[in-house]
C-alpha cells in the first residue's frame, strides 16, 4: 500500500479507471482520505451485469451514492433477472439522467417497465458515442400480451437516432423483437458509422442508408415477405467496408441490388435459407463486376431439402472455378439425406463460427472445394452431436475431418437404450477429447462403453446430465477409478430429473464430490427439497452457488419453505446471499461466496 501511495495522483487515476468499481471501492475506499477523494474523482466504467445478487446490490447501494455522476463515461446493464424492480427504479434511471459525459451505454435485456422510462434519458447523453440495447430473447414471448406498446416505444427510439437527438452517436446495435421503423422525414444526414439491426424489411433498411453517407460497418437481419422492390432507390455506399447480412426471405436479385451500392466493400458475411443463393456462377459474376476491392467472403446457407437424389457434385462445382481458388474462397456442402428438417448446409471453409451441430455425424455426406480440411474446424470449440445406432450404411462421408479444439461437447441421444460403442469410438477420432472442459449428455440413457470417453477428458471441469444416468456410470458412486478422477476434476455439476433420493447416496456423493463450486439440481418432487438443502449445507465444502429448479409453483415463494429456510440458516449460524428468481416461482438460487459457518 506504501508503495502504491507514492504514486502520482495522475498514474493513480488512470490505474483505477481501469479496474472494476466493485473491486476498487472493496480495496481501497476508506483507507486513507487522499484514496477517497482519487476515488471519487476517478472515472467509471461501471457494470451492473452480474449474475450475483449481492454485487449487484453492492453497486447499487454502496458505489452508485458515491461516485460524481458525471465521471461515469461507460454503463453496462444487463437486466436478464429483472433486478432492477428490486430497487427504486426512479431512483436508478435518475442516476442515469445525471450520467452527463456518458460516452457508452449498453442495455440487454430490455423489456416495456424500463424502456418507456429510458427513452426521455436518452436525448440527454450528449456525449454518446456507442449504443447498444437488446430485448432478452426468452421475454419475446410476452410482446403479445403488451399490445402495441413494446413496438410504439422502440420506434420513439428509432425516430431518435434518425432525427439526430444523438448526436455524437457512431456505433449503434439494435435487437428488438419485431420490424424497425425508420421511415420518416429526416433532418439531415446521421453520423453513424458501425450500425448493427436486428427485424428489418428492405424498404425501411434502405431508407435508413440513405441518410448515413459515412456507415463503415453494417450488420443487419432483413425480414422481407413479399416486397419485391424497394420504395427507395439506395445511394452509393462509399465508405462502407463491412457488410453482414443475414438473409430472410429476400431474394437474389434484391440482394444483388444492395451489393452493386457497395463498391468499397472488402468484407462481406452473407447467410441464407434458399437454394437460389447456392449459386458460384452467380456469386462469382457479381463480385468481378460490382465488388473489385472484395477480400474476404464468408458464405453460410442452412436449407432443408425434400427432392430425391441431390446432386451435390452439380452444387458444388460452380465453386470450383480458378476465380475462387484464386481467391483462396472454399466451401463445404453437409448434407443429411435421413434428416427431416434441415438437412442441407453449404458454408465458407475454413469455419469462422465458433459452434456446429452434427445432426448424425457420421450418416453424412459431405464435399468440399478445400484442398485440405486440416484446420478447416479449428474455430469451433462448441460441438452439439446426436447419438444414433448405425443399422444401415446408407451414406457414406466423402471427405474425413477433424475438430481439435472443441471445449463444450453435447451428446444428444434418444431416450433409448442401446449400444453405442461405435458411436463413442468414432466420436474419439472426430474430436480430440482431451480438449473438451463442458460435457453434457441430453437424452442419453446407455452407458454403456463410455468410460473410455471420460477417462481421456483430461481437461473436464464441468459435467451435466440426467441423475439417473450419473449413477449407473458411477456404478451408484462404488467405481473407485472413475469417482476418484472426477472429484478431483469437476467443478460444475449439473444433475435433471433427480427422482428418489437415497440418504446414502446421498451422503457417499457429497463425501466423493468435495471440488464441486456450482451445482444445479432439478428434482422432480418438492419432497427431496428439504433433505438435500439440509445437507447441502452442513457438507458444502468448497460449494459457492447452487441452483435449484423444480416444477412447483410457488414452492420457494410458499411461508412454509420461507420459515423453514430462514430458521436452518439461524440455528445454523449461516451467513450467505440468497436469491429467488424473479421471472418465474420455480427455482431457487443460492450463492455462498460470502458464506461461513460462525
Amino acid at each position: 500500500m506504501l508503495l502504491l501511495e507514492s504514486l502520482p495522483n495522475e498514474i493513480l487515476l488512470e490505474i483505477f479507471y481501469w479496474i472494476c468499481p466493485s473491486d476498487l471501492f472493496k480495496s481501497f475506499f476508506n483507507q486513507n482520505s487522499r484514496l477517497n477523494l482519487l476515488i471519487s474523482a476517478s472515472r467509471f466504467r461501471l457494470s451492473l451485469s452480474g449474475d450475483q445478487k449481492k454485487t449487484f446490490d453492492y453497486c447499487c447501494e454502496i458505489i452508485m451514492p458515491k461516485i460524481l455522476k458525471n465521471h461515469v463515461v461507460s454503463f453496462n446493464f444487463d437486466d436478464r433477472h429483472d433486478r432492477v424492480s428490486k430497487h427504486s427504479i426512479s431512483q436508478l434511471l435518475a442516476d442515469i439522467e445525471e450520467f452527463t459525459e456518458l460516452k457508452s451505454l449498453t442495455i440487454y435485456a430490455l423489456f416495456s417497465s424500463n424502456i418507456k422510462d429510458l427513452i426521455p434519458k436518452l436525448g440527454k447523453f450528449e456525449c454518446l458515442t456507442n449504443l447498444s440495447l437488446t430485448f432478452m430473447h426468452q421475454r419475446v414471448q410476452f410482446i403479445s400480451r403488451l399490445g402495441n406498446d413494446v413496438e410504439t416505444d422502440t420506434k420513439k427510439i428509432c425516430k431518435m437516432i434518425i432525427w439526430k437527438e444523438l448526436r455524437a452517436l457512431k456505433h449503434c446495435k439494435l435487437a428488438f423483437p419485431h420490424t424497425m421503423c425508420f421511415q420518416t422525414t429526416m433532418t439531415g444526414p446521421i453520423n453513424l458509422e458501425y450500425l448493427k439491426i436486428s427485424h428489418c424489411n428492405l424498404t425501411e433498411m434502405i431508407a435508413l442508408l440513405k441518410h448515413i453517407p459515412k456507415l463503415k460497418h453494417f450488420s443487419v437481419c432483413i425480414c422481407t415477405y413479399g416486397e419485391q422492390y424497394p420504395e427507395y432507390e439506395l445511394p452509393s455506399l462509399q465508405y462502407l467496408s463491412h457488410f453482414a447480412l443475414d438473409s430472410r426471405w429476400i431474394s437474389y436479385e434484391q440482394t444483388e441490388y444492395l451489393l452493386r451500392h457497395m463498391p468499397q466493400l472488402k468484407k462481406f458475411v452473407f447467410s441464407g435459407h434458399s437454394l437460389e443463393f447456392v449459386n458460384g456462377n452467380m456469386w462469382e459474376r457479381l463480385i468481378v463486376q460490382f465488388l473489385p476491392l472484395l477480400q474476404s467472403f464468408e458464405f453460410s446457407i442452412s436449407v432443408r431439402y425434400s427432392g430425391e437424389n441431390l446432386d451435390l457434385n452439380g452444387l458444388l462445382l460452380p465453386f470450383k472455378t480458378n476465380f475462387w481458388s484464386d481467391q483462396q474462397w472454399f466451401f463445404t456442402f453437409d448434407y443429411y439425406p435421413l434428416e427431416s428438417s434441415e438437412n442441407l448446409y453449404i458454408y465458407s471453409v475454413p469455419c469462422k463460427m465458433s459452434s456446429m451441430y452434427l445432426k448424425k455425424p457420421f450418416n453424412l455426406q459431405t464435399l468440399t472445394t478445400a484442398t485440405s480440411e486440416s484446420q478447416a474446424y479449428n474455430n469451433i470449440i462448441s460441438l452439439n452431436v446426436s447419438t444414433y445406432q448405425p443399422s444401415i450404411q446408407s451414406c457414406s462421408t466423402t471427405s474425413a475431418r477433424h475438430y481439435p479444439n472443441v471445449e463444450y461437447l453435447r451428446i444428444n441421444g434418444n431416450n433409448e437404450d442401446g449400444d453405442y460403442r461405435i458411436f463413442y469410438d468414432k466420436l474419439m477420432r472426430l474430436i480430440n477429447i482431451s480438449a473438451v472442459k463442458n460435457l453434457r449428455f441430453k437424452d442419453v440413457r446407455s452407458h454403456s462403453d463410455v468410460r473410455s470417453l471420460l477417462q481421456g477428458m483430461t481437461s473436464l471441469h464441468s459435467l451435466s446430465l440426467n441423475y439417473d444416468l450419473f449413477l449407473r456410470m458411477t456404478n451408484e458412486f462404488n467405481d473407485q477409478t472413475l469417482c476418484s478422477y472426477w472429484a478431483k476434476s469437476i467443478t460444475s455439476l449439473t444433475l435433471w430429473h433427480v427422482d428418489f433420493i437415497d440418504i446414502k447416496l446421498l451422503k457417499k456423493f457429497y463425501k466423493i464430490f468435495q471440488n464441486i463450486r456450482h451445482f444445479w439440481l432439478s428434482p422432480t418432487s418438492k419432497n427431496s427439497i428439504y433433505i438435500i438443502l439440509s445437507l447441502l449445507l452442513r457438507k458444502r465444502h468448497k460449494l459457492k452457488f447452487l441452483t435449484i429448479s423444480i416444477d412447483e409453483i410457488d414452492l420457494f415463494r410458499s411461508s412454509d419453505f420461507k420459515n423453514w429456510f430462514s430458521n436452518y440458516i439461524e440455528l445454523n449460524a449461516l451467513q450467505g446471499d440468497v436469491e429467488l428468481d424473479d421471472e418465474e416461482d420455480l427455482k431457487l438460487s443460492l450463492s455462498f461466496a460470502e458464506l461461513t459457518q460462525l
